[in-house]
């Protein structure tokens, strides 16, 4: 595991936001921890990372609970600010040109699904009267249309974000709180070639998440953990 790779307070909360004074004492800039926010909302089924700096990895264990809490402070004021729902907005279709041109995609994907099914539909009509060796072609022609509409379908319900960002900033935390489950913090490591592993080799198939999580320690991780369950029921 690289310890380089991932700020070690991202760990304790999957929103890396602090006060702009804060931001400079850690070595961070303020639009680059903004821009971490926002892509935190808007893919929210993957923590951002954040480049460590000695600060961060200077930050004592008894330290951290307090720091998760003016973290998730932050991070709340920063989403309840007009700065980030005028981001949101335009960039996910907020303003009346962008709802127009979600209803036209909308109604073109659903123009090509019906398109589809109908070309499925003709097909099984013709089915029964073709001859025994056609038939099979035929149904290989069906089988594979209908894998091709099912994989469409599937791709354009879970592609989709939400244009309300309370619900993508809930999926976000929900998100975070399924990958941080069950976290082993006595895990013992292993160090193999100048690498740092698990002992477990289970543990090593583990999401980035857990490994951060682990990383951060129990204190901060069950922290951050209880902080986000809060706010998940505020959204509510």
């Amino acid at each position: 595991m690289r310890r380089s790779a991932l700020i070690g307070l991202a760990l304790i909360l999957p929103v890396i936001l602090v006060a702009a004074d804060v931001v400079g004492q850690w070595g961070w800039e303020q639009s680059a921890f903004e821009d971490t926010c926002f892509k935190f909302v808007s893919e929210p089924d993957r923590l951002p990372s954040f480049t460590a700096t000695p600060a961060i990895r200077a930050l004592a264990v008894a330290q951290r609970r307090q720091a998760v809490t003016s973290i998730g402070q932050r991070a709340k004021t920063y989403f309840a600010s007009q700065a980030f729902r005028s981001r949101w907005a335009e960039s996910h279709g907020g303003s009346a040109g962008g709802e127009e041109q979600a209803r036209q995609e909308a109604q073109m994907r659903k123009q090509i699904s019906e398109t589809m099914t109908a070309s499925i539909q003709q097909m099984e009509q013709m089915l029964p009267l073709m001859p025994p060796a056609q038939q099979k072609e035929m149904k290989r022609a069906i089988a594979k249309s209908k894998a091709e509409q099912a994989k469409q379908n599937s791709k354009e319900r879970e592609g989709t974000p939400s244009k309300d960002p309370k619900v993508a900033l809930r999926k976000a935390l929900q998100h975070f709180l399924a990958a941080t489950d069950g976290i082993d913090y006595a895990a013992a490591i292993t160090v193999r070639e100048g690498r740092r592993t698990f002992t477990n080799p289970a543990f090593e198939s583990k999401p980035a998440e857990w490994k951060m999580a682990y990383r951060a320690g129990r204190e901060a991780s069950e922290e951050a953990r209880n902080y986000v369950r809060v706010w998940i029921a505020e959204l509510k």
